[in-house]
């Protein structure tokens, strides 16, 4: 998976965009953050992410990380993300 692909996939949950040192994503619902996610400024935006990134991706977001493989394989979205976080219903 390369930068843009997981700026892709965290799209998909509809973050909003907070710009600091790092690019933050913050997933809200019902105005509560529910998980978040970090993008260093300093990568290349075609470069591929090693497996120690990877493997914190679903950890700042709370869930699972078969969850987010399917989020990322575009099987999944914000509904399920949102039920696997308790607010399922919620937009």
């Amino acid at each position: 998976m390369t930068w843009d692909e997981l700026e892709r996939a965290v799209a998909k949950l509809r973050p909003d965009e907070r710009q600091s040192g790092d690019k933050v994503w913050v997933v809200k619902c019902c105005g509560t953050t529910i998980g978040w996610c970090k993008r260093s400024r300093g990568r290349g935006r075609r470069k591929d992410i090693g497996p120690d990134i990877l493997s914190l991706v679903p950890k700042q977001l709370s869930i699972s990380r078969v969850l987010w493989d399917e989020i990322a394989a575009c099987r999944k979205g914000r509904p399920e993300y949102l039920e696997a976080r308790g607010h399922a219903g919620h937009p």
